[in-house]
Formats: structure tokens, C-alpha cells, sequence
């Protein structure tokens, strides 16, 4: 991949806003670019697209078109068929946890991502806390 990881966040909700606000302080720094926002309530995206000023999206389609890699925020319901559709363009995911509903769900998105060679990761931050070391 040439040039800076294009990335996007999909849902700006309590923790998505967390994603785009790092995110934000990355591009900041030069070590990504931050693509846009994207979340069911267009409102919503357009508040934290402005306040980062990057672009909202008008739809998930759109997101996975202007990135390399997304965040996905969203509620863990959507979680499996969001990453499986973005897997399966060789898009790189970040999911946020629990990754999916149930282990068979967390197997196939796994298996996707092998084949497309894409970078699949759950969002367990919690690791790194000091207070669980």
C-alpha cells in the first residue's frame, strides 16, 4: 500500500467518537488519513465530521469506497455482515467488541480475512489498561 492508511469510521455513537477523535489526533501527526465518519443518523455524522473536519458520508458503500481500512462501531448486531462485506472487498477492519454474536460468526469473518489477506482486529483496548496488568 502506498501512501498513508485511508481510514473511516462507521457509527459516531459514545465510543465511536473515541475512534474519530484518535483517528483525528493520528492524521494530526501524519500517520494516517482520516477519510470521513459514517452512521445511520446522518446528523450524527455530519456533527463529528465537522468538529474533525473530515467528510460524512451519506452511506457505508460510499465509506468503504474512499478508505483502506474501517472502524466498525456500530451495535454488535451489525457487526458480522458489515465486516463480512468489507472483508470481502480486501477492505482492513478494526471491529469493535464483542466482535460478533457467537463464535461461528467470528470463524467466518476470520477465515475472509485470510483469504483476502486483510488485517481483522477486535477492539479489546481494555488489554493495554494498566489497571488490568
Amino acid at each position: 500500500m502506498k501512501g498513508k492508511v485511508r481510514i473511516a469510521v462507521l457509527g459516531v455513537g459514545s465510543l465511536g467518537k473515541e475512534h474519530a477523535r484518535i483517528y483525528s489526533e493520528l492524521a494530526a501527526a501524519g500517520q494516517v488519513e482520516f477519510a470521513g465518519v459514517y452512521d445511520v443518523v446522518a446528523e450524527v455524522a455530519r456533527k463529528w465530521a465537522q468538529k474533525f473536519q473530515v467528510r460524512a458520508f451519506g452511506s457505508l458503500e460510499q465509506a468503504a469506497a474512499a478508505s483502506d481500512a474501517l472502524s466498525i462501531v456500530t451495535p454488535t448486531t451489525t457487526h458480522f455482515d458489515i465486516a463480512k462485506v468489507l472483508l470481502e472487498q480486501g477492505k482492513h477492519v478494526l471491529v469493535e467488541k464483542p466482535m460478533t454474536e457467537n463464535a461461528a460468526q467470528a470463524v467466518e469473518i476470520v477465515r475472509i480475512a485470510q483469504q483476502k489477506n486483510c488485517v481483522l482486529q477486535a477492539g479489546h483496548v481494555e488489554r493495554f489498561n494498566p489497571v488490568f496488568k
